[in-house]
């Protein structure tokens, strides 16, 4: 009796072979309950039934970067709603935070800013925590939540976790700017930066929220914060550069985009896995093929064998490698419908959205939601290359894993645990259990290939 294990092999094998096939078997080989599943699927065309389609049953899924219910997210590019909360910081910087945040899209922006505000639970207004709690009809139909708290203590790992479970409920993207002080100029005790922004980090690195680095920013423009020590206290940005240099460190973070501050550069909501200089740059790419080039990327940023071949399993069923890879049946850029194995399924650019889930799906992981989709954009125009570009591709990938997830990743054990967790927690398609075993299948069997080894061939990036 051969073992699960062979059997997802196999399984992959007979995939694999599929999507080179020239002939094209009936619908007849399907049994009643296989068609009507497959016909259900946004991708189906009745003239494309072959036997890839089961396995591209995920093609454009990207579900786990759908709006929340309620959004504003349209085909014009619009993100919808975006609240922030925070404290003087954010209240004396509220007209520069509306109009960059309005900059980046976002045509309802709600800033809820208070001085003094800590992360507290109470039932005061300086009680962020309770606040937030509060104010949860109007973030509930956000996609984009921003939290700035924590200079005024308060911070904690109990405390950050309830903005954290009560940010999911919302389904909305939540982002956490962490804390930036020059103590030189404070009038009060110093502020120990160190500690608090750590929690954020680590919390960070559990995948509930993403890191907005003011802290960088500051760093490399200490002219954002005001000189007086009366009216500074070390951490207000309340100069003509600090004002307009933290919405925009805030407002390029929350759009995945990179921005000029001041006298530097800074890659807003990056990690240290993920800067700048690593981003913009272009991608110096060894590989035969593009899975070699994907596999030799991911390796040479650190990960395990087993772990790149579980995000190699996923991409292989989202795409099939193909950068350029449209989601079956919706427009391409041209106007043209993309069938499977079809000139139409291919675009040399990310296409417009044609409906406010952001879909078509794009990429070699097809990317959905229209503000991944506008920050491959972002990345394609730094690059000066067309988002079709694999290298621009693997750069963003890069950048989005870099949020948190890539910790998470590094700490699976096995291949079956990497696999679930790129397919669960980043791709988070419809019907996870049924496409599991194709996609671990297809993780085993890229394992198995020569150029599959330890750190890969060569490193891709420069």
């Amino acid at each position: 009796m051969k073992s699960k294990l062979q059997k997802f092999i196999m399984a992959a094998s007979a995939v694999t072979l599929c999507f080179s096939s020239v002939g094209v078997p009936s619908a007849e080989a399907f049994t009643p309950q296989q068609r009507k599943e497959i016909e259900l699927r946004t991708f189906y065309d009745a003239t494309d039934i072959n036997l890839c389609a089961q396995a591209n049953s995920a093609a454009g899924s990207d579900s786990a970067a759908q709006p929340a219910a309620g959004a504003t997210e349209t085909s014009s590019g619009d993100k919808g709603k975006v609240y922030m909360i925070g404290d003087s910081i954010t209240e004396g910087t509220q007209s520069q935070l509306t109009t960059a945040l309005k900059d980046k899209k976002y045509s309802n922006v709600v800033i809820n800013g208070k001085s003094s505000r800590r992360l507290s639970v109470g039932n005061t207004t300086l009680d962020g925590v309770s606040v937030f709690q509060r104010d949860k009809a109007q973030w509930t139909d956000a996609s984009t939540i921003i939290i700035e708290l924590g200079t005024n203590g308060g911070v904690s790992g109990a405390n950050i976790n309830k903005i954290v479970e009560l940010a999911k409920t919302s389904k909305a993207k939540l982002y956490w700017v962490n804390i930036a002080v020059d103590n030189s100029r404070r009038s009060g005790a110093d502020i120990d930066t160190g500690p608090i922004n750590k929690l954020l980090s680590d919390a960070a690195s559990k995948g509930g929220f993403t890191i907005i680095d003011w802290a960088s920013a500051v760093k490399k423009n200490p002219d954002f914060i005001d000189p007086n020590p009366t009216t500074g206290l070390g951490v207000h940005p309340f100069t003509t550069t600090g004002r307009p240099g933290f919405a925009n460190t805030v407002a390029s973070g929350v759009a995945g985009a990179f921005a000029n501050i001041g006298a530097g550069t800074t890659a807003a909501g990056s990690s240290a896995d993920c800067n700048a200089a690593t981003v913009v740059s272009s991608t110096t790419l060894n590989g035969n093929t593009n899975a070699e080039v994907i596999w030799n990327f991911l390796s040479c940023k650190g990960l395990k064998s087993f772990q790149v071949a579980g995000m190699l399993g996923n991409i292989q069923v989202e795409s099939h490698f193909e950068p350029k890879l449209v989601e079956y049946g919706y427009q391409n850029s041209r106007g043209e419908i993309s069938r499977a194995g079809k000139p139409s399924s291919l675009d040399e650019d990310v296409p417009p959205d044609r409906n406010s889930k952001g879909q078509p799906g794009y990429g070699i992981v097809q990317w959905t939601f229209p503000s991944r989709k506008q920050g491959l954009r972002d990345m394609a125009k730094a690059q000066g290359k067309k988002g079709g570009d694999l290298g621009v591709q693997l750069d963003y990938l890069w950048l989005e894993l870099s949020r948190g997830f890539v910790n998470k990743l590094k700490a699976t054990t096995s291949v079956e645990a990497a696999t679930r967790l790129v397919l669960v927690e980043f791709e988070n398609p419809a019907e996870i259990e049924r496409t599991m075993p194709v996609r671990l299948g297809f993780a085993l069997g890229t394992l198995k290939s020569e150029w599959a080894k330890e750190g890969g061939t060569g490193c891709a990036a420069k």
